[in-house]
């Protein structure tokens, strides 16, 4: 007899021998690779503008028997990352603001591309990291001796052809942490979180719909000078003088 239960030397059929490693083959054939696999838990996640601008912000990811959720962002800013079908050993999925992201998995790590509406209108594709374990912070190793950035800041903001608007910051500060809002005329204001360094200070936002940079220095002055970065309103230089407890934002 010949054909798949072929008996052999020892009157067994050779089936009883390899097919059970066949079976379990195919079975891992359809299993991601080991370490492709996306670990539960909480990552440290950064889209980057150009000059690896970094804008840290946590992603969450949960198992619950063989569903995976996955939420960007926390409190306010929380958004759920809606999974998508896609290859072994990637991660791909949307937010209902309609940002993507798109990534390999490697172990503990997630590397690819996260794309967001850009000031044009446009999409705007951003570098994309993710490392589980650590705490979405711009600093690894913070300072708690730094510049008082708390209170009230006038903000002029200039965008690259030379255009002025005009906005205010309120900031919180408990050591190298700051919490804080800008407020523009006519716009919602704005929630920013970061951490200041020394003399420097770096703000973002990451919501699953915009991401925010603001990175500003103390200037000889006391004033705060710096850059701004947003995927919905492009790049402003910014500079900024305390303001009165009543100061509110004027027009451009």
């Amino acid at each position: 007899m010949s054909g798949l239960f072929a008996i052999g030397a020892w009157g067994r059929p050779l089936a009883r021998a390899w097919l059970p490693s066949l079976l379990a083959g195919l079975l891992l054939g359809c299993a991601p690779p080991a370490g492709h696999e996306l670990q539960p838990g909480r990552y440290r996640a950064t889209v980057a503008f150009p000059g690896n601008r970094e804008v840290p912000f946590a992603l969450e990811v949960t198992r619950e028997g063989p569903k995976v959720r996955v939420a960007v962002g926390e409190g306010d800013t929380r958004a759920a990352l809606a999974l998508a079908p896609s290859p072994a050993g990637q991660l791909a999925g949307s937010t209902a603001g309609g940002v993507r992201i798109v990534a390999n998995i490697a172990g503990d790590r997630l590397k690819g591309s996260c794309t967001l509406a850009g000031a044009d209108g446009r999409p705007m594709t951003l570098p994309f990291e993710a490392e589980r374990g650590q705490a979405p912070r711009f600093y690894r190793q913070p300072l708690t001796d730094n510049a008082d950035f708390s209170g009230r800041w006038a903000l002029t903001l200039t965008d690259d052809r030379g255009g002025v608007t005009r906005a205010v910051a309120i900031l919180d500060q408990s050591f190298e942490r700051v919490t804080g809002r800008v407020e523009g005329p006519g716009a919602a204001p704005i929630a920013l979180v970061g951490e200041a360094r020394d003399e420097e200070l770096r703000l973002g936002r990451f919501d699953g719909t915009v991401a925010v940079l603001v990175h500003v220095h103390v200037g000889r002055h006391g004033e705060l000078l710096g850059e701004l970065w947003s995927t919905r309103e492009g790049h402003r230089r910014v500079a900024a003088v305390r303001a009165a407890p009543s100061a509110a934002p004027t027009g451009p």
